[in-house]
């Protein structure tokens, strides 16, 4: 589907690269950034990069949305995606030479295929050629978060949130922070998190599911219902139907076990 709208639409062909044209490009992707499995939010940030007016973000841009399209569970993403993604952002890159909100895509692409040392050595490329960036932070978040270092993701955190510009970015950032403890078993800092981006993002199913998981986990049955009926109220989505249904079962077995305890006096 994303594939067709791209392929349907006329792109840009001057090489040129206004900041009118960086601003859209951030927009979109920003646009990209704020996916949460609704394709609709995908052809919109198309919009965005088709209106770029240089031909080297609008492909950064295809690029970027196709990376993203590619995904398919888990941590797994489809390689044949990839690839055409990655033949958008080479192209992206002839045009665009040395800007680290083009070339950031290129190590979150070894991040999606599982080349963590590849991203590295890019990250670390960007890090050493240019002045700090919030999409090349953003990627090393990511990165610490695979390393399962999270000292280092702390540290990454507290810069990009300095460098967030948007609201979007500042989103996208809370969230892999939130990611982080949540994955390496902090479960007061990740509640924390979850609920910060619930104010900053009353709208993201996502931030109300990771928040239900949380709650679950620690015992608190009924905010994490709470938190799941938020979920499902603002898209019905299959992770946050199977933790409704997880919640059911942990009730169900509560409710039994009262039972019992009350029959047996």
């Amino acid at each position: 589907m994303i594939l067709g709208a791209v392929e349907e639409r006329e792109w840009p062909d001057s090489e040129s690269a206004s900041e009118r044209s960086a601003k859209h490009y951030e927009a979109g992707l920003d646009m990209v950034n704020s996916y949460r499995g609704q394709p609709d939010v995908l052809v919109e940030a198309l919009e965005h990069f088709q209106n770029c007016e240089s031909s080297g973000y609008a492909n950064a841009g295809i690029a970027a949305v196709l990376m993203t399209a590619a995904y398919e569970r888990g941590d797994a993403y489809d390689g044949d995606g990839l690839r055409v993604a990655e033949s958008y952002l080479k192209e992206a890159q002839k045009t665009l030479q040395a800007r680290p909100e083009v070339d950031h895509l290129a190590a979150k692409l070894c991040l999606l295929r599982n080349h963590d040392s590849e991203a590295r050595r890019i990250l670390d490329e960007l890090g050493n050629t240019g002045p700090s960036s919030f999409f090349v932070s953003s990627v090393e978040l990511w990165y610490w978060y695979n390393k399962r270092d999270i000292r280092n993701a702390k540290r990454t955190f507290e810069v990009a949130r300095r460098l967030a510009r948007s609201a979007a970015q500042r989103e996208l950032i809370a969230n892999q922070m939130a990611g982080c403890y949540q994955s390496f078993g902090d479960p007061a800092e990740a509640i924390s998190a979850y609920r910060g981006i619930t104010e900053l993002a009353p709208d993201d199913p996502w931030a109300w599911h990771n928040l239900s998981i949380q709650y679950l986990q620690g015992g608190d049955i009924k905010q994490a219902e709470n938190c799941n009926t938020k979920a499902l109220r603002l898209m019905d989505f299959p992770a946050a139907r199977e933790m409704q249904q997880a919640i059911r079962e942990r009730k169900g077995g509560f409710l039994n076990s009262l039972g019992r305890m009350f029959g047996s006096n």
